[in-house]
């Protein structure tokens, strides 16, 4: 079992993040379960997991755990604060994690990709997706940046699986087009770890 490290604080205490460490940033709006994906992911529960309507992360934070795949190869996950919180801007929110990544020494402050959660039970989008992204993406280390940016449908267990997949459907088609055309990739999380793991590895370009 991955053994999982926290590093919280407003901006996270200088960590020594490696340059070997895989820096995975999740994002997503109020409620997409961000909290949860990094916890099930690290096989931890340091992450606290809010059920409320209002955005629980209220400060960037972070857990690592070595790749399943090769466990001199940590990943650390970043979690977020809401894009559609009632307290700070998207600027704000990208204030924070450049500083985050300052303050944990992550040379030329680059992460290696972005996971935006999506609830597959929520008829609408509260924010499109290139609306959050686009401040993101020169955060993203090399490459095409929807190659960088994987989008994840979360709460697959709360719906009916045929309407969900119609949803996803609907959502491909009508909100997430130009970022799959664009290279990203569209997985579904099913509150596993193997589930996680999948997109973090296609995402890292990981081999199984």
């Amino acid at each position: 079992m991955p053994s999982a490290k926290l590093w919280g604080g407003l901006f996270g205490p200088s960590a020594g993040i490696s340059d070997e460490d895989s820096v995975v940033l999740v994002i997503g709006p109020s409620g997409s379960g961000k909290s949860e994906f990094i916890n099930i992911a690290t096989r931890s529960t340091k992450m606290v997991v809010h059920h409320g309507l209002e955005s629980g992360t209220l400060q960037v934070q972070s857990a690592s755990c070595p790749s399943p795949l090769n466990k001199r190869r940590g990943v650390v996950f970043v979690d977020t604060p809401a894009f559609d919180n009632n307290w700070a801007s998207i600027a704000e929110v990208e204030r924070r994690i450049r500083h985050w990544l300052e303050k944990n020494g992550k040379r030329n402050n680059t992460i290696s990709g972005i996971l935006y959660l999506h609830r597959i039970s929520d008829a609408r989008m509260t924010i499109p997706p290139l609306a959050s992204l686009s401040r993101l993406g020169d955060l993203c280390k090399g490459g095409d940046i929807g190659e960088k940016i994987y989008l994840l449908t979360t709460m697959w267990n709360e719906k009916n699986k045929k309407v969900g997949a119609q949803r996803e459907v609907e959502i491909k088609q009508k909100y997430w087009a130009e970022m799959i055309s664009q290279g990203s990739k569209v997985f579904r999380f099913e509150r596993t770890h193997e589930s996680a793991w999948r997109v973090v590895n296609a995402l890292l370009h990981l081999e199984e």
